[in-house]
């Protein structure tokens, strides 16, 4: 019997880890390609190979081990990503054998089912590494195993246990604010309890990982703290950036789901009222992490949501022994399935194929990797070759960058490759960030070529994304050929790099009140500093506010609507004449009749709901003009 039951854990410990394998390790990894996501993906991997500094060269949502997330081959980096991946299939097992209990076999097989079939998004399963750590803790310091809490073997498995939250730091933003919490919460939780050599050997073991991945990265200790600042910076700005609104059905769902969870917490887990705190906190942070990457952006990405909770239900079902921990489970399956039909449409069909295809695939990678290993390689040049015949891109002499998000098609082409830090301009959502960007092209590094192309996201005013660069690109560059929707410029021979803005006025305005712009041949530039309320600041801190919006009204009669967003708005952008696409953009260097009808009369701005609740009711407004760039030369 003894034997019989050792041998099933055994094989439950083998089976759990190759569902973590087949989810975490890029056996079979991606291979490059065209769009917003895969632009990005490739551009961090092609960063690392070019030894630019992450969070200085660098400035973006992910960090440089972005590919442990995107799974996307590289020549000069899959080393790093192999090595990387299995470190944290080996601490999730690791992790996860040392929380779950041994008699809930069956329990055990569900959930890493589940996790092979739903971890299609990465998210949610990294943002359960912290939890489990902090789960781990409590159970070291729970009344059962207080007096083993201080042994050597505690602290050998907490250097092993904790320390991969340094890993996950330098992933993703999300993921490093989530393990830095979780750290804290359980640091103050073992000093409480006298544990101090256990909390510092936890911080010291992250500390230790997080320095030893950097380095390994290629990355520079000296600018550690510029990749910690250009989290902040992006983290900070999000918020009102990027939201989206969704079905409110979805969040009523998330809330019911996630309350009922913690009620649990509270009435199934020891009574004592620091353990209690600590467990509640824990999931609290959990669920508000995994709230605001699911709902701020509520397309898609309520599916991270959705998916997290599940997982921390299916996670708490087995730390506890009670029969009511099956009710949050249900719960959050409810608000996935709400969430998974308008996105994804998972039926039991696509479950299956999910599950059979996961394992398959791992097993041809393997298979790929030891014995045909230069497949690899002739998949990534065939890939980048269907990027070259979709977007055909003349190589040119010297530097250069790409606007918009088509880093794909650019590093495909050959091109040198050397971009400003925010490399993709839709994420210029605030005045630091695109400062660093206009620093970058007043230097000596600036391209001497920049392929431009006027695209996107959300329906935004498209001279709002990376604005406060148009006037300088304007004076600086000048155009040699227009392709494929790709404006490519070439940067002018004088040393002069100022963009000739010319004060005009400055005023206080209200939302929905129609402003007047005075009649000029010139190009005009404005800035617009938006104030939150109390209630505002509160909003963008606990999930977002109202999207802002701007109505034109052009001389050909036309009125025109965008989404404005307040950071790019302060930072500075072109208001008139209008430009939605690459031609309106190759108009400013030779003026015709349609740039003077696409001259803006008038604008105004208003929220979303129409309704100021966010906002403080006046805003400041200042002008300016740039003399035509014809002029100018």
């Amino acid at each position: 019997m003894f034997h019989s039951s050792g041998l099933i854990s055994g094989l439950i410990q083998l089976f759990a880890f190759l569902c973590l394998a087949t989810i975490l390790l890029p056996l079979n990894p991606n291979m490059p390609a065209s769009g917003l996501d895969q632009s990005w993906q490739f551009g961090m991997n092609q960063a690392l190979h070019s030894n630019f500094s992450i969070g200085k060269d660098i400035v973006f949502t992910f960090g440089p081990y972005a590919f442990a997330y995107s799974k996307l081959f590289h020549p000069a980096t899959d080393t790093l990503m192999l090595g990387s991946s299995l470190y944290l299939t080996l601490s999730f097992w690791f992790g996860l054998q040392h929380i779950f209990k041994s008699n809930k076999k069956i329990q055990t097989l569900c959930f890493y089912l589940t996790l092979v079939c739903l971890s299609y998004l990465l998210d949610p399963l990294f943002f359960c590494y912290p939890l489990l750590v902090g789960i781990w803790v409590y159970q070291c310091m729970s009344e059962q195993n207080s007096e083993q809490s201080s042994s050597n073997s505690t602290l050998i498995s907490a250097s092993f246990i904790v320390a991969p939250l340094g890993l996950l730091s330098l992933i993703k933003g999300s993921f490093l604010i989530l393990s830095v919490a979780v750290l804290c919460l359980s640091s103050a939780y073992l000093i409480y309890f006298k544990q101090v050599r256990l909390a510092i050997i936890s911080v010291l073991s992250v500390c230790s990982s997080f320095i030893l991945f950097w380095l390994l990265a290629g990355q520079s200790l000296r600018l550690l703290p510029d990749y910690l600042l250009a989290i902040f910076n992006i983290a900070s700005g999000y918020s009102s950036a990027m939201a989206v609104t969704g079905a409110t059905t979805d969040i009523a769902l998330y809330l019911i789901a996630s309350i009922c969870l913690l009620i649990v917490v509270y009435n199934t887990l020891p009574k004592n009222t620091i353990h209690r705190g600590f467990l509640l906190s824990l999931f609290l942070v959990f669920l508000f992490i995994a709230f605001k990457n699911g709902f701020v952006r509520h397309d898609a990405h309520a599916i991270i949501a959705g998916t997290a909770l599940l997982f921390a239900a299916l996670i708490l079902a087995q730390i506890v022994h009670n029969y009511s921990a099956v009710i949050p489970v249900v719960l959050a399956f409810i608000c996935w399935y709400q969430i998974d039909k308008q996105f994804v449409a998972t039926n039991t069909e696509r479950l299956l194929s999910t599950l059979v295809t996961g394992f398959s695939k791992s097993y041809t990678g393997f298979n790929t990797r030891l014995f045909n290993r230069l497949d690899l390689q002739s998949s990534y040049q065939d890939a980048l070759q269907a990027i070259r015949q979709q977007y055909p891109l003349p190589v040119v002499p010297g530097t250069a960058d790409v606007f918009g998000y088509h880093q794909s098609a650019l590093i495909a082409s050959g091109n040198h490759w050397t971009p400003r830090p925010v490399f993709q301009s839709y994420t210029v959502y605030s005045p630091q960030l695109a400062k660093l960007n206009h620093k970058y092209y007043q230097s000596e590094r600036a391209p001497h070529y920049l392929f431009f192309k006027a695209k996107t996201i959300d329906r935004r005013l498209p001279s709002t994304e990376d604005g406060q660069l148009w006037p300088l690109l304007i004076h600086s560059y000048e155009p040699i050929q227009h392709k494929n929707d790709f404006l490519i410029l070439k940067k002018l021979q004088r040393g002069e790099t100022t963009s000739h803005l010319k004060p005009v006025s400055e005023w206080l305005s209200h939302f929905a009140e129609e402003i007047d712009l005075p009649e000029s041949q010139d190009i005009q530039f404005i800035q617009i500093h938006f104030k939150t309320n109390t209630l505002g600041k509160i909003s963008q801190l606990l999930f977002k506010t109202d999207a802002l919006f701007i109505t034109l009204k052009l001389n050909n009669q036309q009125t025109k609507r965008f989404r404005l967003i307040p950071g790019m708005a302060e930072s500075g952008f072109i208001i008139s004449p209008l430009v939605e696409n690459t031609q309106d953009f190759a108009d400013f260097y030779q003026p015709t009749s349609a740039v003077k009808l696409k001259q803006v009369r008038s604008f105004s701005i208003h929220t979303e709901n129409q309704e100021n609740l966010f906002y403080q009711p006046t805003f400041q407004v200042k002008l300016f003009q740039l003399e035509n760039n014809q002029q100018t030369q």
